[in-house]
């Protein structure tokens, strides 16, 4: 069975209340209490997919530009 919730506390009552698991954000994870088993799935730290947009019809400044080629130098 599956069950899918986005009210954290009542994710983690079905995994107490049975032979089940739940994928959780670590800050749910490290506040869950007692009776429950965390197991880290990656390594701590913040880390995100970024973009740059720009107008289509304009070609972006010189600034724009810029930014561009160090955000890819990283």
């Amino acid at each position: 069975m599956v069950v899918m919730g986005g009210e954290m506390d009542a994710v983690l009552g079905h995994v107490r209340a049975g032979p089940g698991v739940a994928v959780v954000p670590r800050m749910v994870a490290t506040r869950s209490g007692r009776g429950l088993r965390v197991t880290p799935l990656a390594r701590p730290g913040l880390h995100r997919t970024i973009a740059l947009a720009h107008r289509s019809d304009v070609a972006p400044p010189r600034a724009a530009r810029e930014l561009q080629r160090m955000l890819l130098e990283r």
